[in-house]
């Protein structure tokens, strides 16, 4: 995904209860993580970083003991 402009973006996961899915925010080679999920409930896991000359990011997901549906909506700068 684009990142137009240097800021806070915000990368939440939602999904059932249960499951113990993840998500990363990577730079745009695929491989430096940038931020992990930091806060969680059961059923969201959310990153909240600030993000700096980086024009575009890479958001990956990890399914857990379950394999369920889930969303991830992102607020970008």
């Amino acid at each position: 995904m684009k990142t137009p402009r240097d800021g806070t973006i915000v990368v939440t996961l939602g999904m059932p209860a249960g499951p113990r899915h993840t998500v990363e925010l990577l730079a745009a080679d695929g491989r430096t993580v940038l931020a992990k999920w930091t806060t969680w409930t059961t059923r969201s896991r959310t990153i909240e970083t600030s993000i700096c000359g980086q024009r575009s990011v890479l958001v990956r997901v990890t399914r857990g003991n379950a394999p369920t549906p889930f969303t991830v909506n992102v607020s970008t700068p």
